[in-house]
């Protein structure tokens, strides 16, 4: 491996490090425990880290979670907005993944056919 390809994996790597750490924006959790894994949350993850930095919102942070409980549901997103109002989706595809990016963070619109639980 050359110090070039190294390079370019540390400027495509870093800036999805930043997105998984805390800051005063949404906050975007993954369910990742053991049937989360199985269900496909290691892809759902991609796909929120993908859409939040190819759109540029450096104040989301997205990160994972253990296991919620929901089993039935998963993969599930939770997204806590900037009020600390809290929303489970779940059955999260991703198509749903991106949509609660474009639609719930960036319009803070709530998509209701894929939410499970709205926590307050």
């Amino acid at each position: 491996m050359t110090l070039e390809k190294l390079e370019q994996i540390k400027a495509d790597t870093l800036p999805k490090l930043d997105l998984r750490l805390l800051k005063n924006g949404y906050k975007v959790f993954v369910g990742a425990g053991d049937c989360g894994i199985k269900a496909g949350s290691r892809e759902i993850l991609s796909v929120i880290l993908d859409e939040v930095s190819s759109l540029g919102l450096n104040t989301v942070c997205v990160t994972q979670m253990g296991c919620t409980g929901d089993c039935k549901n998963e993969p599930v997103v939770q997204v806590i907005d900037l009020d600390g109002n809290s929303f489970l989706y779940g059955n999260v595809t991703k198509e749903i993944a991106k949509d609660i990016i474009v639609k719930h963070v960036c319009a803070n619109k709530v998509i209701t056919e894929n939410l499970v639980k709205n926590l307050g």
